[in-house]
């Protein structure tokens, strides 16, 4: 699957939740606590970092949707400019 000029190594399926946020320390863990503590499990997971600036993006394979008060916390705790959700169930 390939997400803006990236490549990742993931089945394109069901419920998927694109994140792109400031790479920083602990940031992975805050989008896993988030979610867990909405009880979304998280199928899959993959990380790409920007090779041009202290950006990443995480695309996660989800088991259901994610709220929109969980996406806003996640704009907050991670400094997310741009969350995606494709649905491919």
């Amino acid at each position: 699957m390939q997400i803006n000029g990236r490549h990742f190594d993931m089945r394109a399926e069901g419920i998927n939740l694109i994140v792109h946020y400031v790479d920083q320390p602990g940031a992975l863990g805050k989008i896993g606590t988030l979610l867990g503590a909405a009880g979304v499990n998280i199928h899959a997971a993959q990380l790409s970092e920007d090779v041009e600036g202290p950006r990443a993006t995480i695309l996660l394979r989800l088991d259901q949707a994610v709220p929109d008060d969980v996406r806003s916390a996640m704009v907050a705790a991670v400094g997310a400019n741009k969350i995606e959700v494709v649905d491919l169930s």
